[in-house]
């Protein structure tokens, strides 16, 4: 999970794993509204304005939670996922193929009510309290995409792969995998005995409660055809696409479709939840006002006919591909780093048998918009990334790093000819406006997952997958030399025409 940082705070207090751990499990299983202070208090942590703000960005960028503005003089109140979903009532049209084989396969169907930390596999069903069990069946990509749409199609493999240990296998050669359509086991809800007692039909809706939030624990009914309100589930379908386009106007395009539908309830709030609903997929493919769209190398849910919001300056930019904001770092030194990117530049120093930090502070600088030692803070960073340095090289062990270091080293390259990229377009004039939308949204996309994958080595550097981050990085680099000689240039044509 992405933690806001700056390098100037006393205690940051996502530095410690347990809190995190900690505040995932107040969230998930905290149902009514809640302040700041109180979460804060409640992990015995100190309840000051410093910690109020850490907290805050991480329950935004990572939306965990959602605020409610009380105004000047209230203090804000905020509602977890499980407070917003909890009890809470949701449709799934089952299709002909899965009441012919007496399954229901979850997929993203149950998005954004289920909790994003758990796979489909994991998900438990209830009818009148008797558990529902799953089983494996094989399908093919073709056959099981429709029912994963909503995590995108870029996305779907990894869901399929990580579903059951033997898809995992069968994924894992991803080159074999590609050059047939395979079959390979998927887990469904196994719902022979509830389609025959209950006599589902065609038409028919499958409707889910969330009994649990945290451990995706849902009861499941039936609304019959004959029983279905038309002309609410109209309405029903009006507020949610009007709530859709609050989200996009409000907040823009979000992180994923997952959190772009989640806003959108807690905007809609009781004017959705105090209707009968309608399945999320099926409302979607009828809107004329919203679709799913190519967003970059992804997909997202946007208004039909309106263009994605680019950013007006690099600046910015920079601030919301990198995870940092303008109040910290960046806007004190001019450097785009976070934690764990600055952790990166240092453990890749180590690993080049670099003896001093000079080296390394000199690319770090060089990630600066205009002359480091130009800001204020630039002597501070100095000193941090030279402490961090003396502090790792106690402690370095290049064979026990030799598995992800080579990795670690090309990411933090990629990571400089982005910076440096985007600083050189910066001098020339050219602005996000001026390069074409999508190359400024996928060079973000870019951005963004080699953030991520430094954020990996950071904190989990035992689980981090070599084999796909290695495919991954050759994409990455491919798709870089592209976008880099687009925008050059655009930027030359630019210069060429003062």
């Amino acid at each position: 999970m992405k933690q806001p940082f700056d390098v100037f705070q006393e205690k940051n207090l996502f530095s410690d794993f347990n809190f995190e751990k900690m505040l995932y499990q107040y969230l998930g299983h905290k149902l009514s509204p809640f302040s700041l202070g109180e979460v804060l208090l409640a992990l015995g942590e100190t309840d000051s304005r410093g910690n109020r703000s850490q907290l805050s960005d991480f329950l935004v960028i990572n939306c965990l939670a959602f605020c409610n503005k009380e105004g000047k003089d209230k203090e804000d109140l905020w509602l977890s996922r499980a407070g917003l979903f909890t009890d809470r009532e949701f449709a799934v049209v089952p299709s002909k193929m899965e009441l012919a084989a007496g399954i229901f396969i979850p997929g993203s169907r149950c998005i954004p009510f289920a909790n994003p930390n758990l796979l489909p596999s994991q998900y438990k069903f209830f009818a009148r309290g008797d558990r529902l069990e799953t089983i494996l069946v094989d399908t093919t990509e073709d056959e099981i995409n429709p029912y994963y749409a909503l995590y995108g199609e870029e996305f779907t493999a990894q869901y399929l792969a990580m579903d059951n240990s033997e898809s995992r296998e069968i994924f894992s050669d991803f080159d074999s995998f590609m050059e047939g359509d395979h079959e390979f086991p998927v887990t469904v809800v196994d719902m022979r005995d509830f389609y025959w007692k209950n006599k589902v039909h065609s038409g028919d809706i499958l409707i889910f409660r969330v009994e649990d939030w945290s451990a995706s624990v849902f009861s499941v009914s039936v609304r019959y055809k004959k029983d279905t309100d038309n002309e609410k589930l109209k309405k029903w379908r009006d507020i949610f696409e009007t709530a859709l386009i609050l989200s996009f106007q409000t907040d823009g395009p979000a992180a994923s479709i997952e959190e772009q539908i989640a806003t959108a309830f807690f905007i809609g709030g009781q004017k959705l939840f105090g209707l009968p609903p309608d399945d999320i997929s099926a409302a979607i493919a009828v809107s004329k006002k919203v679709e799913l769209t190519p967003y970059g190398a992804e997909t997202r849910l946007w208004q039909k006919g309106v263009p994605f919001p680019v950013p007006g300056s690099w600046n910015k930019w920079l601030q919301g591909t990198t995870g940092i904001d303008d109040t910290g770092l960046f806007h004190q030194t001019g450097i785009p780093v976070c934690r764990e990117i600055l952790n990166a530049y240092v453990m890749d120093a180590l690993y080049k048998h670099e003896t001093t930090p000079e080296a390394v502070i000199s690319r770090i600088e060089n990630l600066a918009s205009s002359p480091a030692k130009d800001f204020p803070k630039y002597q501070s960073v100095k000193r941090f990334v030279s402490s961090e340095f003396f502090l790792q090289k106690e402690s370095y062990n290049w064979f026990a790093d030799r598995r992800i270091g080579e990795y670690r080293g090309k990411l933090v390259n990629l990571y400089s000819r982005i910076i440096i990229l985007v600083h050189s377009v910066q001098k020339t004039g050219v602005s996000p406006k001026n390069i074409p939308d999508q190359d400024v949204i996928m060079m973000g996309q870019l951005t963004a997952h080699v953030v991520t994958c430094l954020e990996s080595f950071y904190h989990n550097p035992l689980d981090s997958d070599i084999r796909m981050l290695k495919e991954s990085l050759e994409g990455m680099e491919d798709t870089f030399n592209e976008l880099e000689i687009s925008i050059k240039n655009i930027a030359e044509d630019v210069r060429r025409k003062k």
